[in-house]
């Protein structure tokens, strides 16, 4: 595993599905914040799109933003594609670029 800078972490807020990395990298943070009007869902992918694999899935309950804090990164090696459900407004993720992929 790499070491990672933290001030060479990317920030990426979102507030529609979009592709934030295109490359191989290790997400450190991830947050959720709903509008307030329903329960807010985000599914992260390793890929370029929704036919990539499933790292994760977010749900916020209550109505409340809700950090996920990972004890180790979690490797996204085809990139980093995220999806928002209607009742958000918007996710804040953090990841830190692989500069060179690791020997699989």
């Amino acid at each position: 595993m790499y070491e990672i800078n933290p001030n060479e972490v990317t920030w990426e807020w979102i507030e529609s599905d979009q592709l934030i990395c295109t490359t191989c990298a290790y997400i450190v943070h991830a947050h959720i914040t709903p509008d307030g009007t329903a329960q807010a869902y985000s599914t992260v992918y390793d890929g370029h799109n929704t036919s990539g694999k499933v790292l994760f899935k977010m749900r916020s309950y209550n109505w409340t933003a809700v950090p996920f804090a990972f004890g180790l990164p979690i490797y996204a090696s085809q990139g980093i594609y995220v999806t928002l459900s209607d009742a958000i407004d918007g996710v804040l993720i953090g990841y830190y670029k692989i500069p060179t992929p690791p020997s699989q």
